[in-house]
């Protein structure tokens, strides 16, 4: 009896392993048929399902006070960062923050749609930048790769659009604050748009160090290398919330995700994106030799400066979402209940896929309805 239960349980798993291979064929299949005809019809949903083994957990965070001042505030920038999206005439925006002095509709490969806000009531220029980040925008955009901006890698599109608007707006905005008795300016934005109100934000903080100047992000595209990621704390506040995989996108995630967790074509993408990658690795103190003279050194072979080469440019460039980041945690099935917490490292946390991601807590909605959520809380505590 033992026997046949081993060998009924052994049938099992065999068929188990065979669906599981059929599966993953169908899938692979119709990861092959998105990205050769239609890249944008790749969701993220698609792409953390076919590497889920793969994912690293959760880690745990403190949990994050707000006062109700800080929230309000949030509340003002997460309603810009939402009604940049729509039309001015379908625009809901409370008076005290719909001082529109100037608007930018135009959207092209270096120009990102954004508006100016001076708002005597809250005594803040402010300025928001549209734009949403797709799966298909990734593969789209990812070959861009990095660009050294000051010995900064930030994410080219990015950078393009950010300096765009730099070039358009900031002498503006520098004389608008002088104008006000130094006003302070606030960039604000969700998802690519977010990335780009850092990057301006960073920018800005370069040109005019003594610009009283702060970004607000919702669901930053990772954009900056690790050196701008401490200073950024000082002038960037970034939120995500729950699951939402936007702020994880980078080709350096994706090119840790183990082979056997992707379909061939993806990996090879991957693969043709890192060669082209323009990432400025500088060897480490510890790496070279200080004691001969490299000039009195014998030549090295072709193949070895090819190899060389090679290894090079098969480094990824490592970029995360800047500014100190707050987590909006989702919990219960029907009835979601809010909490924020604080993420104390972006490197570590962004540094690697995680566990659970969820395309749909990305929407612009989600995170003004947080901050909203939060607020309401703050008040019936107060009553």
């Amino acid at each position: 009896m033992t026997s046949k239960l081993q060998k009924l349980n052994e049938g099992a798993k065999e068929l188990w392993k065979t669906t599981i291979g059929s599966r993953k064929a169908v899938e692979y299949a119709q990861i092959t048929a998105y990205l050769l005809t239609n890249p944008a019809k790749l969701t993220f949903k698609i792409f953390f399902h076919l590497i889920l083994d793969s994912l690293h957990p959760r880690p745990q965070c403190e949990k994050a006070e707000f006062t109700e001042d800080q929230l309000k505030e949030f509340l003002d920038y997460a309603i810009l960062s939402k009604e940049v999206y729509n039309e001015p005439a379908k625009r809901t925006i409370p008076k005290e923050i719909n001082h529109i002095i100037f608007e930018d509709p135009n959207s092209n490969i270096d120009k990102t749609p954004y508006f100016i806000v001076n708002s005597e009531e809250r005594n803040k220029i402010i300025l928001a930048v549209r734009g949403s980040y797709t799966f298909g925008d990734f593969f789209t955009d990812v070959k861009a790769s990095a660009i050294n901006v000051d010995g900064i890698l930030m994410h080219n599109g990015v950078f393009s659009a950010a300096n765009g608007i730099f070039v358009r707006s900031s002498e503006h905005l520098v004389n608008l604050s002088k104008e006000n008795n130094g006003r302070q300016i606030v960039i604000t934005g969700h998802s690519l748009g977010a990335a780009v109100a850092s990057v301006l934000a960073i920018l800005m903080k370069k040109h005019y160090p003594d610009l009283n100047i702060k970004a607000v992000c919702f669901s930053p595209v990772p954009c900056v290398s690790s050196e701008v990621i401490p200073d950024s704390y000082n002038y960037i506040t970034s939120f995500v919330v729950s699951d939402d995989p936007v702020p994880f996108l980078s080709l350096h995630n994706t090119a840790q995700v183990p082979e056997t967790e992707l379909p061939e074509i993806i990996r090879k993408f991957v693969e043709d994106c890192i060669t082209r990658d323009i990432s400025d690795p500088l060897p480490l103190p510890e790496d070279l030799d200080m004691f001969s003279n490299p000039f009195e050194q014998p030549s090295p072979s072709m193949d070895k400066i090819i190899e060389d080469l090679k290894k090079i440019s098969m480094r990824t460039t490592a970029l995360y979402p800047p500014g100190r980041m707050y987590r909006f945690l989702l919990t219960g099935s029907t009835f979601k209940r809010i909490s924020a917490e604080k993420i104390d490292d972006n490197i570590e946390y962004f540094g690697v896929f995680r566990k659970g991601v969820n395309e749909e807590d990305h929407a612009m909605i989600i995170y003004h309805d947080s901050v909203a959520e939060l607020l309401q809380m703050l008040e019936n505590d107060k009553k």
